[in-house]
């Protein structure tokens, strides 16, 4: 699947979710004029959080592994929901060149990364929005024994991922994304590539 060109106003939503519901929730968060990309995928985080039909019918808690699940793509940004169980993580890594933002919509997430001094930790919970700005190195966790369900704006949409030495901070692994579909169906899998995703 190729991406959409610069003008092309290519829009994907993944088969099993209603278009409208995934439209009203984005549209109504792209009204934010003036906005720049992180206000702009804070808004759709929050949006995409509080429209439950669109992600509730697909999301995946699977103990063996994380299986994120891309609601929407578009040439600007895109939309995934990710479901944790206890003891997932992914461990430090970026974006790439992506910004954007998440919503936790249910559980708790734990969410810590370099900073001066020693590591900085966050837990989150539902109803929570934060930015994730461009360059941010971060690890992604579920510490409870409760599911934890995510939402996660890319704008642009995700083409690498740096995954980082936790001690000396080197860069160990660049992950190039490949382009993943949209769910196809109940049973469509995800590729091994997209399960760390975070």
């Amino acid at each position: 699947m190729r991406r959409p060109l610069q003008g092309e106003t290519d829009e994907r939503v993944s088969a099993g979710v209603d278009p409208a519901v995934a439209r009203r929730a984005c549209d109504e968060a792209a009204r934010v004029e003036g906005a720049d990309d992180l206000e702009l995928a804070m808004a759709i985080a929050g949006g995409v959080a509080e429209a439950v039909d669109l992600w509730s019918s697909v999301v995946r808690h699977d103990p063996t592994g994380r299986r994120p699940v891309r609601l929407l793509l578009t040439a600007r940004y895109e939309v995934w929901v990710i479901g944790w169980t206890e003891g997932q993580v992914v461990p430090l890594h970026d974006h790439g060149r992506s910004g954007g933002a998440r919503a936790v919509v249910e559980g708790r997430r734990t969410e810590s990364g370099p900073d001066r001094g020693g590591p900085a930790r966050r837990t989150s919970g539902a109803g929570s929005v934060h930015p994730l700005r461009a360059g941010l190195i971060h690890e992604v966790a579920n510490r409870r024994p409760e599911p934890a369900t995510s939402i996660h704006v890319y704008a642009p949409p995700l083409d690498t991922m740096t995954h980082y030495d936790e001690s000396t901070l080197e860069p160990v692994h660049v992950e190039h994304v490949l382009d993943v579909p949209l769910l196809q169906s109940e049973e469509a899998s995800l590729p091994a590539e997209a399960v760390n995703r975070g």
